[in-house]
């Protein structure tokens, strides 16, 4: 059943073990040749067998994104085993609950914070020791609490420079702003247009990547302040790249190269035969072109 299902993320710990997450049989993981299956079943730290991710931290420790919630399996001494040692996270502030989140990412930032993005409830932020449940505090970023503009949230990504990044399938791409708590758009200051953003990742150079419903686009920082601008180049169809990408598209970083998966197959791109864009100033962006009173966009190029 777990084979069959779709399966959505993977994630390797420091012991060597992957962890597979499931659509509809729990979780997957794989150590020297021999498979465990964890479910609703048989594991405390699984309340839903429809599993949208799974991460592993620094520490050993195993988060599982479900569509109700999220679980963690804790590690012995840093190493994980076939025991169904773990709990769900009962997440509160100020009197909300919002345990009952439909997480679609989770990461862990240099600090040791965990950051879950979420469908329905924004993007929250864990820190303490799991092993010490008194400890964990939680904050939330929602629309409703105005550090946020949207709720669903499909992923965050703390690159190089500290500076964290979210995005949602809705297409908005969010900078932290750390002084000031809040995630802010970033779509207009940096004139992206996308209808959605499936991944984000960055390559060896210190560019960040997003991968759109379009195009492929490239975000270069002269600068390491979160408040410098990027010079962007944006790969489409007149690229021969936008037409290969779909909804289910994934970015992944393997040394030098990424491969982004894709409704053609597998399209591979080295960053460092694409470093950007030397020696221009820009004073000038072009939102729009219109031709005989018709927006460019309509037109049939």
């Amino acid at each position: 059943e777990v084979c069959k299902a779709q399966v959505p993320a993977i994630s390797q710990n420091n012991d060597g073990s992957l962890w597979f997450a499931s659509s509809s049989g729990g979780v997957l993981t794989i150590k020297d040749g021999n498979a465990t299956v964890f479910n609703t079943g048989n594991s405390p730290f699984i309340s839903d067998n429809y599993v949208n991710y799974v991460f592993c931290d620094r520490e050993g420790n195993v988060w599982v994104g479900q569509r109700e919630g999220v679980g963690v399996k804790t590690s012995v001494n840093g190493k994980q085993d076939t025991k169904a040692n773990g709990f769900m996270l009962t997440m509160t502030e100020n009197g909300r609950n919002f345990s009952n989140c439909d997480a679609r990412g989770i990461t862990q930032d240099r600090k040791g914070n965990i950051w879950i993005a979420t469908e329905n409830e924004g993007i929250i932020r864990v820190n303490g020791n799991v092993k010490q449940l008194n400890s964990l505090k939680y904050k939330q970023y929602k629309e409703i609490l105005g550090n946020i503009a949207i709720d669903d949230i499909s992923y965050c990504m703390e690159d190089s420079h500290d500076r964290l990044w979210a995005i949602s399938n809705s297409g908005s791409l969010f900078l932290y702003k750390e002084e000031e708590d809040r995630f802010v758009a970033v779509n207009g200051l940096y004139h992206i247009m996308a209808n959605s953003l499936f991944a984000i990742s960055e390559d060896i150079l210190g560019a960040i990547w997003l991968l759109t419903d379009k195009s492929l686009i490239q975000l270069v920082f002269d600068e390491k302040s979160p408040e410098a601008l990027p010079k962007i180049r944006t790969f489409s169809n007149e690229d021969a790249q936008g037409r290969r990408i779909a909804s289910i598209s994934e970015i992944f970083r393997f040394k030098n190269k990424f491969f982004i998966g894709c409704k053609e197959g597998i399209l591979t791109v080295e960053p460092e035969k694409m470093r950007a864009i030397k020696g221009h100033t820009y004073r000038l962006a072009i939102t729009d072109l219109t031709f005989d009173d018709k927006p460019y966009n309509y037109l049939d190029s």
